[in-house]
């Protein structure tokens, strides 16, 4: 069975706005935060080079007005929110290879 998922349309950046983007799993576990200017190209990467794609089931997005206040948003939102896939600068030990 498959969910469907009843979101926002996304955009393209306008001007100097950086998305600040965050994908959620079935049970609503925070698995990964990031940030683009066009956060489409960008999932459409993240396709492409990560297993836990498969697991992503709904997103949310938050525009900030500029890349600084947007990675700012981001170094908090990682190591408050503790996503399961993002490592850098996050609380949890790094995983052994």
């Amino acid at each position: 069975m498959q969910t469907a998922v009843r979101s926002k349309m996304i955009h393209r950046a306008k001007g100097d706005e950086v998305a600040l983007y965050r994908f959620f799993d079935g049970d609503g576990c925070l698995l990964y935060v990031g940030i683009s200017k066009d956060p489409l190209v960008r999932w459409q990467e993240h396709t492409n080079s990560h297993k836990w794609w498969g697991s992503v089931v709904e997103y949310e997005v938050v525009w900030h007005a500029t890349r600084a206040a947007a990675r700012a948003a981001e170094a908090s939102a990682i190591r408050d929110e503790a996503p399961i896939h993002n490592l850098r600068g996050s609380k949890r030990p790094k995983k052994s290879e």
